[in-house]
């Protein structure tokens, strides 16, 4: 297929519009202005029954729409207007909704936001299912451009949950080719994959070739990160032709830019520049900023490989500053990453140090552990509620027949059987919904258990709040992955948290061996405590003994990786002894934890300990010294606490 240059695609958008649009557009304005008139000289007040004056504005920014963004704009602020005037909700929804993604392509996204929410709002008073699911959809587009793809996945599977729920084919389709997209940028490409097609099956189905367009370019993405190049091109330029077709300036600027990468993956350098270039002055002329910045930071890249250093210094300087300015986090990370290279090749080592813990902090503001936690919880709860509604369905259906049949049965009985058949049933009806409600209390209760302490969880169930407690003597235990943003950078967002989730149940079930409460997770950090919520006097030696095993465990985990040929890390473990205050904080999620400077110094100890080892205090190794054997490393200076005894736990005696 012959590729178009970036002078046909502007010939074939037409930006000044065509004949035929221009008629149309003189028939709405002067049916709005026989509207005015007629509203003028009756003299009434506006009222809801003026819906025809706000279709016609309706439709005067649908036909701006392709053609003029601030005719557009004009037109939908004043549909508002009527719309809030009149009191029509579904129009103010519509209305807000377009702003939204008005300010969307302009990249001026926590405007978007706001509007999304403000249309949201209207959806659900007016019970809209329809735009409520388009709007949640449009906020997650917003999402994926910031690179929160923890939200943007949320609201995605919300948008399509809806959709499911009302039949829209339409916004199905959408909402997979966003999560495709989602996982696209978490490196997932089989999952990318599989709701691209499931997004393609049903726009084919319908002949709908925007959406086609828009799989086309998607999978193009794929194949390219495969280096399957001639495929790639093939759906880039099918992409191409049919947005030119449809005049979709918008997400042409994306196949542009996908068209550019490819050269660069081919070492084709200046065709990258040049694809990259026309990319810039189409999203320039839409005034798309993220299609912008987005050129900036490829024209950089492209220029680095070209050796031309100081125009690619220029343009990634231009990206970066434009991607801040839009708060896109994706292409902020991308900034610094082509920058620290760039300075690497000029030889200043310091800027390129400097760029790149800039890219490391912001890299893991997009990808660290409570993200990957978010997006994993998202799917697993969307998954686990279509299967109960498919699974509360099928029961439903077992239910009617099973009351037809026993309809049936009640029928052809005489009368003492009937009666005996009805006390039967209704006693069968009393058991079961007993049994129900037996099994949802045992169910709840173990929730209950799993994240707060037996005594406290009985305490809150009987009086329904639990009492604060000041308790004089707990042992502290926090333990840290050493080198985690560089084990982080060595294995994929679902290894990551694989990872995590194997060691932190592991040390679950050693902390369940000695009484020892976990408190909590916090990102690599895990923090537990002995000694709670009833005193005990063996909980030193408890988590000292739990501390050994944790470093065990790590010890045996990483000979197991190595002999995979699979990156491992160590961890520093930490303990102190003293008072602490215990509760339960929060409303709707409780939490068990506990504060107080014994908190703050066990966390030091942690802090100040060395990788495979169990560093602990002074109060800790004066309760534990008979039982373990343990090397002082003297008094250590700490911040904000001074010079502080430590010692290393070598074993037990």
């Amino acid at each position: 297929m012959k590729r178009l240059s970036f002078l046909s695609i502007l010939i074939l958008y037409g930006y000044i519009t065509s004949a035929q649009d221009q008629k149309f557009i003189d028939s709405l304005h002067q049916e709005l202005r026989t509207l005015q008139e007629a509203k003028r000289t009756s003299g009434k007040a506006l009222d809801l029954s003026d819906t025809t004056m706000w279709s016609v504005l309706s439709e005067l920014w649908g036909a701006y729409y392709k053609h003029n963004e601030d005719s557009t704009l004009a037109y939908v602020n004043k549909s508002v207007a009527l719309a809030q005037e009149i009191g029509h909700k579904k129009g103010i929804g519509e209305g807000f909704n377009l702003l939204g993604i008005l300010h969307m392509r302009k990249s001026d996204y926590l405007q978007a936001l706001d509007y999304y929410k403000k249309a949201a709002e209207f959806c659900e008073e007016s019970n809209n299912q329809l735009l409520l699911a388009m709007v949640l959809a449009n906020t997650g587009v917003v999402h994926i451009r910031r690179g929160d793809y923890a939200q943007a996945l949320k609201y995605q599977l919300q948008s399509l949950k809806i959709n499911e729920d009302i039949g829209q084919q339409k916004g199905i389709a959408n909402a997979h080719l966003s999560i495709g997209a989602i996982h696209m940028s978490l490196a997932d490409t089989a999952q990318a994959l599989k709701h691209y097609l499931i997004a393609l099956e049903i726009w084919e189905s319908t002949n709908y070739m925007p959406g086609i367009a828009r799989v086309q370019n998607n999978l193009g993405e794929i194949y390219a990160a495969q280096g399957k190049f001639a495929e790639a091109l093939m759906h880039f330029d099918s992409s191409m032709q049919i947005k030119s077709e449809l005049r979709d300036t918008f997400t042409l600027v994306s196949t542009l830019l996908n068209i550019g990468n490819l050269h660069i993956q081919q070492d084709k350098h200046q065709e990258a520049l040049n694809t990259f270039a026309s990319a810039f002055r189409l999203a320039e002329l839409i005034e798309d900023r993220d299609g912008m910045a987005a050129a900036y930071l490829n024209m950089g890249i492209a220029a680095t490989q070209n050796q031309q250093y100081a125009q690619a210094a220029s343009y990634l300087r231009n990206g970066l500053e434009l991607a801040k300015e839009i708060g896109s986090l994706d292409y902020v990370k991308e900034g610094y990453a082509s920058l620290a290279a760039l300075d690497s090749i000029n030889g200043n080592d310091k800027g390129s140090l400097n760029y790149y813990k800039l890219f490391i902090a912001t890299r893991d503001s997009i990808f660290n552990l409570e993200n990957s936690n978010e997006i994993l919880e998202s799917q697993f709860e969307y998954e686990y509620e279509k299967k109960a509604a498919v699974a509360q369905a099928e029961q439903a259906a077992k239910e009617q027949l099973a009351q037809k049949e026993l309809q049936k049965q009640k029928l052809m009985r005489n009368g003492f059987m009937g009666g005996f058949a009805i006390v039967l049933l209704f006693a069968g009806v009393f058991f079961v919904q007993r049994n129900k409600i037996k099994s949802a209390k045992l169910r709840s209760d173990e929730l209950l258990l799993n994240i707060l302490p037996s005594e406290v969880a009985e305490e809150l169930k009987r009086k329904g709040s639990a009492d604060t407690q000041l308790i004089d003597s707990v042992t502290v235990l926090f333990s840290d992955i050493k080198s985690f943003t560089e084990f982080s950078e060595r294995v994929s967002p679902t290894e990551l948290v694989s990872e995590i989730n194997t060691c932190f149940s592991a040390f679950d079930l050693i902390m369940g061996k000695y009484r020892i409460e976990k408190i909590k997770t916090i990102g690599d950090t895990y923090m537990a405590a002995g000694g709670l919520p009833t005193p005990n006097y063996t909980h030193p030696a408890d988590v000292v003994n739990a501390a050994l095993e944790l470093q065990q465990f790590i010890k045996e985990h990483n000979v197991q990786r190595i002999a995979s040929g699979k990156p491992y890390f160590d961890i520093r473990i930490g303990v102190h002894t003293g008072p602490v205050v215990a509760g339960i904080v929060g409303i709707k999620k409780f939490q068990y934890d506990i504060w107080g400077d014994t908190v703050n110094t066990a966390s030091r100890m942690e802090t100040f300990g060395e990788e495979g080892k169990v560093n602990i205090s002074e109060s800790t190794y004066a309760l534990v010294k008979e039982h373990f054997t343990c090397t002082s490393r003297g008094p250590i200076e700490v911040k904000g606490k001074g010079m502080v005894d430590m010692y290393f736990v070598e074993g037990r005696v």
